[in-house]
């Protein structure tokens, strides 16, 4: 049996090999739905690995899921992560004091995507 962290790699490699795509996977316990393709980055269009929904039991919080998961992806390519609509705020302001994520969209002076360069990838 494969197991799911294998079963994600495999995805996050096709796509990439295709240089552009989509799909649900899980990680871990996690949901993960991503993509890979462009997305405006300081005024500039990026390929990045795109995090666009991730759903974990509350059960399954806070136990470093997020943090293997940004690991992997890391391992597998050298494209920034680019986080979608973070709606948890004591989440979006840890991963940008804690942990190297910047700010990528603002609406109304608050911030709802973040992007991780390479350089902050752990």
């Amino acid at each position: 049996m494969v197991d799911d962290d294998d079963r994600f790699t495999r995805a996050l490699t096709a796509i990439l090999a295709q240089g552009r795509g989509h799909t649900w996977s899980m990680f871990e316990e996690m949901q993960v739905y991503f993509r890979v393709g462009p997305k405006m980055i300081d005024k500039k269009l990026v390929t990045c690995v795109q995090l666009a929904n991730l759903s974990l039991h509350r059960d399954w919080q806070h136990k470093g899921c997020f943090t293997r998961l940004v690991a992997c992806i890391s391992q597998v390519t050298d494209l920034p992560i680019y986080l979608e609509q973070v709606v948890n705020t004591e989440f979006l302001d840890a991963l940008m004091a804690r942990h190297g994520w910047k700010p990528a969209r603002t609406h109304d002076g608050q911030v709802w995507d973040l992007w991780l360069p390479k350089e902050n990838a752990q």
